[in-house]
């Protein structure tokens, strides 16, 4: 499973983290869930790394291109 994101503020290799979580978590099923949890694992961790509630509420306004190839 693999997750690309085309958002530029995106660490590297954040999405393929969370991916590889959110596969494990599922014991690799193609489950909608996945994405929940990949989506949700990418805001947790956008907040984290600038610690400012403010960057979650722009990150879920901003058009953000996820791809995830399953």
């Amino acid at each position: 499973m693999r997750v690309e994101t085309g958002h530029e503020k995106t660490p590297p290799n954040l999405g393929r983290d969370s991916a590889a979580s959110a596969c494990a978590a599922t014991d690799n099923h193609h489950d909608v869930r996945v994405l929940h949890v990949v989506v949700g694992e990418l805001k947790r961790h956008v907040v984290h790394l600038n610690g400012l509630e403010m960057q979650s509420m722009y990150f879920r306004r901003r058009r953000t291109q996820l791809i995830i190839t399953l």
